[in-house]
């Protein structure tokens, strides 16, 4: 019900929750063996969607760099992006992780890297680090402790018998919906969330511009986050991400539809809507394009 209230809600820790209780909620009496490679699959999917939709140079340029900038202090900016190269490795660690996990020879191998990999996440999102997004860090710790209870010491699983018995459609829906519907985002068709990217930088970003440097009732709570845009005099713009990781610690969801639904409190409170303009800039493979709109 609460995700029903509001799509702001639909983060990918909450959406991977959700879709690993479908078996406990509504199926009846599942055996061991059909949870656990229920639960492994899901974990599974986790690591490689989320190492696919890294393979961008989105994520190298901009979130690898950070990395890189915060822990080695790169001055020589030029220097450093001779080396960016090496971020595509991260993604490849990260597919490389549920690769191992899924193989039984390899499963040891897989929950070691998986451990380092949370580990160096919450060390990077902790005051140590950059010190951001913190509510994603009990995420990991859960994530690490799932990854050793569901495959440390566990018996190898015949995965062609067990799916193929995974006859109950509650089953089959969440497993669509982890290891299927993720394609679909490359088309368009499917959530950057709902897809599991996470950090890739692919998602399209949303600005909110005002020619009188005001946003109506929302002036006090965005001021922080109001850049002005030069060089137009008394005009600026407010970065809609930011805003919302202050307020409510989450980022906000990046889709347009909610982008427009939010461009709606924009225009109804502003005494001067048709001075607003709602811009959403949209990463591609080493380019961008800029869609932008009115209230009206």
């Amino acid at each position: 019900m609460l995700l029903l209230q509001d799509q702001l809600r639909w983060q990918p820790w909450v959406y991977m929750y959700a879709l690993m209780l479908i078996p406990f909620s509504f199926v009846k009496k599942p055996s061991n063996s059909q949870l656990q490679a229920f639960l492994q699959l899901s974990l599974i999917a986790v690591y490689i969607w989320s190492g696919i939709h890294k393979v961008h140079p989105n994520f190298v340029n901009t979130n690898f760099e950070n990395i890189i900038q915060t822990y080695f202090q790169f001055v020589d900016k030029e220097l450093l992006k001779a080396y960016l190269f090496i971020g595509y490795l991260a993604p490849v660690f990260e597919i490389a992780v549920g690769l191992f996990l899924f193989i039984p020879k390899t499963r040891t191998i897989g929950i070691i890297m998986a451990l380092l990999l949370h580990a160096f996440i919450i060390a990077y999102l902790s005051p140590v680090g950059i010190d951001y997004n913190s509510i994603v860090i009990p995420w990991n710790v859960a994530m690490a402790l799932m990854v050793v209870s569901l495959f440390h010491k566990k018996q190898p699983i015949d995965w062609r018998s067990i799916v193929s018995k995974l006859g109950n459609k509650y089953l089959q829906f969440a497993l669509m919906l982890v290891l299927i519907m993720p394609t679909l985002s490359a088309f368009q068709l499917w959530d950057h969330y709902l897809s599991f990217s996470l950090y890739s930088n692919k998602t399209p970003h949303f600005y909110v511009a005002s020619e009188y440097n005001s946003f109506g009732p929302f002036n006090d709570s965005t001021e922080p986050f109001i850049k002005k845009i030069k060089p137009i005099r008394g005009s600026s713009y407010l970065d809609i991400n930011a805003w919302c990781m202050s307020i409510l610690n989450v980022p906000f969801y990046p889709e347009k539809r909610v982008f427009k639904q939010l461009s709606k409190h924009f225009c109804q409170s502003d005494p001067n809507p048709d001075k607003l303009l709602f811009v959403i800039l949209q990463p591609h493979w080493n380019s961008e394009t800029i869609h932008s709109f009115s209230c009206e």
